[in-house]
């Protein structure tokens, strides 16, 4: 039990002060703290929240339901961005450093939290995904590009969002259902699903997930796509979102 509690709660690199003493130091020689992936629950929860997901969709099978529901609600936030019923907001450094509108420790908090995932990477704005009416309802995350919030208490209240939810969750069905009418709408989308895949996502465990549930739910295309001006619309868009998931960004 000790050896459990050392190396899996504690972490790594624990020492034992053989004295105690105290003396000035300089506030220039407190580094910014790291936060390393592999112990996610020390993140505050905005991160927490997003790694958490990540590592959902990326587990073994251990529960099936649990995966596929996870699986569904991520899908139907690119499906629900796809089609503009919700948008991405972003939110600059520069604007969330004014104090005459934000906690002047905010964004201190949040780009020094920053999960640090070995790739030098930092946090230069927040890019949250909101409906018309200002409804969270998810983020981007570099490692999923989309996950959805934890707090959904104004979910319900949103009648444009109210179709889409199932037992307070993104239901993937009835969001499907109410936006892909058409066969070209269901191809197009099928497309932009692939592209990111392919291109934006880094894990392959995330990868592979991605595909096998475009492969299960749009089993083929019912026409050579990339061929008509409105397909290479959607991959334009589609390759656009991949350049933009390679910056680091945001929570909820």
């Amino acid at each position: 039990m000790a050896n459990y509690i050392n190396k899996n709660i504690v972490g790594d690199g624990i020492t034992v002060s053989n004295a105690r003493g105290f003396r000035a130091i300089k506030k220039t020689d407190i580094g910014n703290p790291v936060y390393d992936a592999k112990y996610f629950e020390t993140f505050p929860t905005v991160w927490a929240s997003a790694y958490a997901f990540s590592r959902e969709l990326s587990a073994g099978g251990t529960n099936v339901a649990v995966l596929d529901k996870a699986t569904e609600e991520w899908a139907t936030l690119f499906l629900l961005h796809f089609f503009g019923t919700v948008n991405l907001h972003t939110f600059s450094q520069t604007e969330l450093q004014d104090h005459t509108r934000y906690d002047r420790d905010l964004w201190l908090a949040l780009s020094g939290t920053y999960p640090d995932a070995g790739d030098n990477s930092v946090l230069d704005a927040l890019h949250l995904l909101e409906t018309d009416a200002g409804t969270i309802v998810g983020a981007y995350y570099p490692e999923t590009i989309f996950f959805p919030c934890r707090g959904r208490t104004l979910w319900q209240s949103d009648r444009k969002l109210q179709p889409y939810l199932k037992d307070n969750r993104l239901s993937w069905a009835q969001s499907r259902e109410i936006l892909i009418k058409t066969e070209h709408e269901r191809d197009s989308f099928r497309e932009h699903l692939q592209l990111v895949a392919r291109y934006a996502l880094t894990n392959n465990a995330l990868r592979s997930r991605l595909q096998a549930f475009s492969a299960k739910e749009f089993p083929a295309s019912s026409y050579a796509t990339g061929g008509d001006e409105t397909t290479k619309k959607v991959a334009s868009a589609s390759r656009a979102m991949v350049r933009h998931s390679r910056q680091p960004a945001a929570n909820c």
